[in-house]
């Protein structure tokens, strides 16, 4: 049976009831005696006490290592940690992310940004290669900023492609939008890039003044384009050759002429042709092949002349059997012979209408008729 008290001569010599000692608190094999006088024998391993940081060991460490770690972080002690606030890095660092922040005020600054090879033969230098090739893609050195492509593993692969120096980029460019270029000096003429401006400035304002003038009317009959191009061709007198019109060349007339007195040896008409049961008619002479009762409309033909003027029709109608004809738009009309013999027959019908104005704008049309056999 197990002592925990001893009392001798009413004194107290040993009172174990108040130890709370248990095996948990014991380090391994060590025995202690109990709060009911048992003996107690410890369960606890042995625990070693780490000297210095490690990476590796999961042992306690003396908290005077870390007190002397985090001193040293500051800039202090042995100094192998780099402080916060700056200082001098003696070794090589690695990282797989850098970055100085997220604001548009933060950027990376550097004097030498290296990529491979040396560093120090150019003011900057950045090589976006991959591993092994021995060529920068970008630097900049006295007055150039070179780009280069490299087309191998080798820096003799390396092609220039442009560079930027104090006269603008050299090289292919490519531009999109609506791009501006300082606008050249008149008359410049170099491989510089021309303006708009340049170019309008480069156009004459009349023919005349082109000094390249192949391919260009500078005159007609000697009488030079005024400054909005155009040309007046003065009437000449009894010469007919000061008319300003060649008398040995093809004119082609797109306005009204006025002829005085006209000697000519040969006409000839536009002659319109066409078939169907209506036609307006636009020209002095016409064939058509009526397919039905016919209408010829003079309506437009009639707005051609003006008071004072007159006009002569000729009409050749062609038909397969015998239809009725109309005309209209030819204002008051009188006929030679009667009006009956306006008819189309299978034989064919020839009109010969004298279409006059009279000083008040009304039009009378005399109309021949003739059968053909």
């Amino acid at each position: 049976m197990a002592v925990n008290k001893v009392i001798y001569g009413g004194n107290t010599l040993v009172d174990l009831t108040g130890n709370t000692v248990t095996a948990a608190d014991l380090a391994d094999g060590v025995k202690a005696t109990g709060a009911d006088g048992n003996p107690v024998v410890g369960l606890m391993q042995k625990v070693t006490i780490d000297a210095e940081l490690s990476t590796t060991s999961t042992n306690p460490v003396q908290n005077k290592v870390v007190t002397e770690a985090i001193a040293n972080m500051g800039g202090g002690g042995s100094g192998k940690y780099l402080p916060l606030t700056g200082g001098t890095v003696t070794g090589g660092i690695t990282a797989t992310n850098f970055q100085t922040g997220t604001a548009t005020a933060n950027y990376f600054q550097c004097r030498k940004f290296r990529g491979e090879g040396d560093a120090n033969s150019y003011y900057h230098a950045i090589d976006f290669g991959y591993s092994g090739h021995d060529s920068v893609d970008f630097y900049e050195y006295d007055p150039n900023w070179n780009f280069y492509k490299c087309l191998t593993g080798t820096k003799s692969g390396a092609v220039l492609i442009g560079n930027i120096n104090g006269n603008g980029w050299n090289g292919g460019a490519r531009l999109t939008g609506a791009p501006t270029a300082p606008t050249a000096a008149v008359g410049t003429n170099t491989t510089q890039i021309a303006t708009t401006a340049f170019v309008q400035a480069a156009i004459p304002t009349n023919v005349s003044s082109f000094t390249n003038d192949a391919g260009y009317i500078k005159t007609v009959n000697n009488t030079k384009p005024d400054s909005n191009g155009n040309v007046t061709i003065a009437i000449g007198g009894g010469n007919p050759s000061d008319s300003g019109v060649s008398l040995s060349a093809q004119n082609t007339w797109t306005a009204q002429q006025t002829f005085e007195v006209a000697l000519l040896e040969l006409e000839k008409y536009t002659t319109a042709y066409d078939s169907g049961t209506s036609i307006t008619l636009t020209k002095s002479t016409a064939r058509y092949i009526a397919t039905g009762n016919f209408t010829l409309d003079l309506t437009t033909i009639s707005y051609l002349i003006s008071n004072g003027q007159s006009q002569i029709i000729t009409v050749y109608i062609q038909s397969s059997a015998d239809y009725s004809l109309t005309i209209k738009g030819a204002g008051t009309l009188k006929y030679i012979g009667a009006a009956s013999d306006l008819a189309i027959t299978s034989a064919g019908l020839l009109l010969n209408i004298l279409m006059m104005s009279d000083g008040s704008n009304g039009i009378t049309s005399i109309v021949q008729a003739s059968k053909l056999s």
